[in-house]
């Protein structure tokens, strides 16, 4: 296509759309240069707090971008002023938009953390307008509507670079402004005082002794290197792979010979995570212990499907408290009784269409008639499993309606 036979319609009328093409430009590529150096400043600042540099691939996206989102507010500026250069400035930026979105974003710097579909055809989209202005600004300099520096008057040139500077040098401040120093890491969590090595059912190996809750993995980053992390999750694995999965006490296992095994790697795993704990009392617990029930004192309980939420709760006793929505792995339950308890609430929130208008479920009668049938038979075990665990004093209640 000839692009020196689009037509704008009257000399003045096209002059008014080309400078409103730069403006838009101004203001696009002003926004997308804020959006960038704030973003840089919160990265800076995250990696201030956690101490660990920035990855070499952000630091070049940003530099991409922080210069693409410049070189389109100048061509913006140019074609306000009606300049020449405007149209090589528009062919820059509408090559590197193609190079960055064919080449450089998929296959370099988003390949491991891809954006979601509807980002990138967005994106996709306001590449598609700016090559569309391109032509435009083409079709203008074929037919003579761009000017030379000289044609242009002096006062618009000093209004407009001065203009642009000002916008540009309020928006990059950020770069060379260091994030305040309070941001700096904080002192890590000590661990706590007496812990227990131990083997349970998605724990950490690792046990509060004085409340018995797992020491979690992100509290122990700071003090347990990464690789004996990996150690203690393989140490847990290997229990689970022997571990009875219907015993309620969670401690029992298929085939006891497999302690040796799983004591063996215990010891191991003391020896090298010691060190990393100077003062804090360590022991070494390698049979599994009781899973705790927190809920001692509960007389009733009720088994009711509900949206983002346990499928079980305690009832309160008192008017003026609320029921408690209780994990079921909290309970004193098996491992496999507290996993379909939760898989079948999960059920229950897939039949509802809009979770977060608490819409209700909608079932077919063969679907209702299973999920119902499910729930009675869940009922039956954890009436079984209450009862084996000294807790036959216990009421159950169950609402499938």
């Amino acid at each position: 296509m000839d692009i020196s036979t689009i037509d704008l319609a009257g000399p003045f009328w096209a002059d008014i759309l080309l400078r409103l093409i730069g403006a838009f430009y101004v203001f696009a590529g002003l926004v997308a240069l804020r959006a960038t150096v704030f973003g840089s400043f919160l990265d800076r600042a995250l990696a201030q707090i956690s101490g660990k540099a920035e990855p070499g691939a952000d630091r070049f996206r940003r530099r991409w971008l922080i210069g693409a989102a410049i070189l389109i507010a100048l061509g913006g500026a140019s074609l306000i002023l009606l300049w020449r250069g405007a149209l090589a400035l528009f062919i820059v930026n509408t090559l590197g938009q193609a190079l960055y979105l064919g080449l450089v974003a998929p296959h370099w710097l988003d390949r491991d953390d891809p954006p979601e579909p509807s980002g990138r055809r967005a994106t996709w989209r306001a590449f598609a307008v700016y090559g569309a202005a391109t032509l435009v600004v083409a079709s203008a300099a074929a037919n003579g509507r761009l000017r030379s520096l000289g044609e242009i008057d002096p006062a618009l040139i000093v209004l407009v670079v001065l203009g642009l500077a000002g916008a540009l040098g309020f928006q990059l401040r950020h770069l060379v402004r260091a994030p305040s120093q309070d941001l700096s890491a904080a002192a890590p969590e000590p661990p706590p005082p007496y812990l227990i090595l131990t083997p349970g059912w998605d724990g950490t190996g690792l046990v509060d002794a004085a409340d018995g809750r797992p020491w979690e993995f992100w509290s122990m980053g700071d003090h347990v290197p990464e690789a004996l992390q990996a150690r203690l999750r393989d140490w847990i694995k290997l229990f689970m792979a022997h571990a009875d999965e219907d015993d309620p006490r969670r401690a029992a296992l298929r085939d006891p010979s497999a302690q040796d095994e799983i004591t063996a790697m215990g010891a191991e795993l003391l020896a090298q995570i010691a060190p990393c704990l100077p003062g804090i009392t360590l022991d070494f617990a390698p049979v599994a212990r009781p899973g705790l029930n927190r809920w001692p004192d509960a007389s009733k309980v009720r088994i009711n499907p509900r949206c983002l939420s346990w499928p079980l709760q305690i009832p309160a006793l008192d008017p003026d408290e609320d029921e408690r929505d209780i994990n079921p792995a909290d309970f004193g339950l098996s491992y496999r009784l507290a996993e379909d308890l939760v898989a079948w609430n999960m059920s229950f929130e897939e039949a509802i269409p809009d979770l977060e208008a608490g819409a209700e479920p909608i079932w077919s009668d063969e679907a209702r008639a299973a999920f119902i049938a499910e729930g009675n038979a869940l009922t039956t075990r954890l009436r079984r499993e209450l009862d084996a665990t000294g807790r036959g004093h216990v009421e159950i209640e169950t609402v499938l309606s």
